[in-house]
């Protein structure tokens, strides 16, 4: 039996996401995707070292599954714009990712300009966005 292709339309070949806000006491990061879609960046840790790790959520907040692995998920600023790209591989039994920025809560140790600017695209709002 031949298998059922999904429509092009359907498939998914990246995510865009903005900053929502922070649930820090739990460890994640809360985003939203330009199609509605609720995601958060949890911290895990693995082998010593903090990793993220993006799941999709429910609507109570709680991880609910790990995003695909291999689909690029792109942080946007508040003007629309691209500041960084993470993705989920699955290495080792789990879902993790590269860190490519701190988790909002470590924002405040950042002393390095570059990563300062990176943290001030993502998690800074305009005054009228929600």
């Amino acid at each position: 039996m031949e298998k059922e292709k999904l429509p092009e339309k359907a498939k998914i070949e990246s995510v865009q996401v903005r900053f929502l806000y922070d649930d820090s006491g739990f460890c994640k990061d809360i985003f939203r995707s330009t199609e509605g879609l609720r995601l958060c960046r949890m911290e895990t840790r693995r082998g010593g070292e903090d990793y993220p790790v993006w799941y999709t959520i429910t609507d109570e907040d709680e991880p609910c599954a790990p995003v695909k692995r291999g689909l690029p998920v792109h942080v946007l600023d508040s003007d629309g714009n691209t500041v960084v790209t993470e993705q989920n591989e699955y290495v080792n039994g789990d879902f993790l990712a590269e860190k490519k920025f701190p988790f909002s809560w470590e924002c405040r140790d950042v002393k390095d300009e570059t990563t300062v600017s990176l943290i001030k695209r993502i998690y800074l709002k305009k005054p009228n966005q929600k």
